[in-house]
């Protein structure tokens, strides 16, 4: 099982409660900047009691993050197991549209930093994938490992602040480059 999607089936399970509760945050977020969203805007929207709302999150930022978990552990429960890297990268990318409005909330709120969570994941894909990506490399593996999970998320930045322009492959190509690329 992939860590991210473990984690999340630890979590509570989903409830009315948390889809009201995500729900009336992306509404909230089509009219306001997140950090004008206040917890009472938010349980009015929900039409929720407080004390709900906090038994389900401890911030406002936790139902962002639960969102972004949610959705990659949608994407990895489907069981798809690539052929190489590079078919890796591109169901990834093609994958992702599908959190268009969340990955537009993350980039409008400059909150791409929720991703750290996803980092989990580009950590067991380059465990996986090191020898051959970089074979010979004399690059201290510390360097590669933090290079190779960020590189994606930054990737998946740039794609969302251009409203989606390349196709998947077309980013799965360059991302492929960029980590074979020998200075």
């Amino acid at each position: 099982m992939h860590l991210l999607l473990d984690y999340t089936m630890r979590e509570k399970p989903p409830s009315r409660a948390r889809n009201q509760i995500t729900a009336s945050v992306l509404r909230l977020l089509e009219r306001e900047l997140f950090d004008e969203i206040t917890i009472t805007q938010i349980c009015q929207e929900a039409q929720i009691a407080r004390a709900t709302f906090y038994r389900n999150f401890e911030t406002k930022r936790d139902v962002i993050r639960y969102m972004l978990i949610r959705d990659i552990a949608q994407y990895q429960s489907r069981g798809y197991v690539p052929h190489d890297m590079q078919d890796a990268i591109t169901d990834f990318f093609r994958y992702m549209p599908y959190s268009r409005e969340l990955l537009k909330v993350l980039e409008r709120n400059r909150m791409f930093s929720v991703f750290d969570d996803m980092y989990a994941y580009w950590e067991q894909v380059y465990n996986e994938e090191k020898d051959s990506l970089f074979p010979h490399d004399e690059v201290d593996d510390d360097y590669l490992r933090e290079y190779f999970k960020a590189v994606p998320v930054g990737l998946l930045k740039v794609w969302t602040e251009r409203d989606f322009r390349e196709t998947p492959e077309q980013l799965a190509e360059l991302l492929c480059r960029m980590l074979r690329r020998k200075e």
